[in-house]
């Protein structure tokens, strides 16, 4: 799917990705700005199903390589005098490590603010390691176009638009046909469930959409299997449950097909943002700021988080009413 790289390509890139998909749907576009840059690419992933998209948006250049194995990614690095490494995580001894073996050529670190005068940040100037620091409050994707300039590449948008064609092209999960759907994702991050908006109020939207004639998808991944059995034990409307049954691009092939989403601060949010779908995100105190709202978003959706202090989410009657002018749109 990507186009020709140009005659002037860099030489040899390694990218060390490990995030998770949210932050992936943050990047895509710089993600495919540097492969266009470069004669030949190693990507490591550190989750399968960003794996699964890699290898799909990638699958007619065999000058693209996706692991998830981070010894194949290291025997690379030392077998190959690569002219560009870059790693995508905050600064710590093994990234220095990294750095060094790739001679420092240039590196870009998503290196917090605080961390940047600490003994890493220090160690890598030494070895003139190159950082590309990014403050606390600046998103994934504003850091990830600092470093294209560092490494003189130009941004481009082919990422986004790579992603809709293959989702187009994807087979739509079987026995699905409804047009008028609201997807749920009851789920988020397993290591941040601080940031999930209780089961009971998930069941009383449940409710309130269904009084619109709409149905009523579940999606999510195995780490949503529990959350969404205390919503079926509670009572929230179900017309089907997709939780760990479809692949990341048979979700996004849902999506596409559904009304709405309806979800807290996860991965699923920032995908549906991708492709343009309008949804209500619901945020806790922790995570609600500037940086963690999708960029690209439908002109319909709401981000909504805690209106003081003291709440650790927003009023449920103000998440009602944003649900309702969505879905008397739609």
């Amino acid at each position: 799917m990507i186009p020709d790289k140009k005659s002037n390509a860099k030489g040899k890139l390694v990218i060390f990705y490990p995030q998770g998909i949210g932050n992936f749907f943050l990047t895509i576009d710089s993600v495919v700005s540097l492969v266009l840059a470069f004669d030949e690419t190693i990507i490591y992933v550190h989750q399968s199903h960003t794996a699964e998209i890699f290898k799909k948006l990638f699958n007619d250049d065999n000058k693209v390589t996706i692991t998830i194995r981070k010894i194949q990614l290291f025997q690379s690095l030392l077998a190959n005098n690569n002219d560009v490494f870059v790693i995508w995580e905050n600064l710590t001894w093994k990234s220095v490590v990294l750095g060094a073996i790739c001679n420092g050529k240039c590196v870009g670190f998503n290196l917090r603010e605080s961390k940047r005068k600490n003994f890493y940040g220090r160690l890598a100037k030494t070895l003139g390691i190159t950082v590309v620091p990014v403050s606390k409050n600046v998103s994934e994707s504003v850091w990830a176009r600092s470093l294209l300039t560092q490494l003189g590449v130009v941004h481009n948008s082919l990422g986004v638009q790579m992603l809709h064609k293959l989702v187009q092209r994807q087979s739509f999960p079987i026995g699905v046909n409804d047009s008028r759907v609201v997807c749920l994702h009851l789920g988020c991050n397993k290591n941040s469930s601080n940031k999930r908006w209780p089961v009971s109020n998930f069941v009383a939207v449940s409710s309130l959409v269904s009084q619109f004639k709409f149905k009523i998808y579940v999606i999510g991944g195995a780490d949503d299997i529990a959350v969404t059995a205390a919503y079926i034990s509670e009572g929230g409307v179900l017309h089907e449950n997709f939780v760990d049954k479809c692949s990341l691009l048979d979700t996004a092939a849902l999506l596409s097909k559904s009304s709405m989403l309806i979800s807290n601060d996860s991965g699923l949010m920032h995908l549906a943002s991708v492709l343009q779908i309008p949804q209500v995100a619901i945020f806790s105190s922790d995570s609600f700021c500037s940086k963690n709202i999708p960029l690209r978003t439908h002109s319909l959706s709401k981000f909504l988080g805690p209106l003081n202090a003291v709440d650790r989410f927003p009023p449920d009657d103000l998440v009602s009413d944003e649900i309702l002018k969505v879905l008397e749109c739609v």
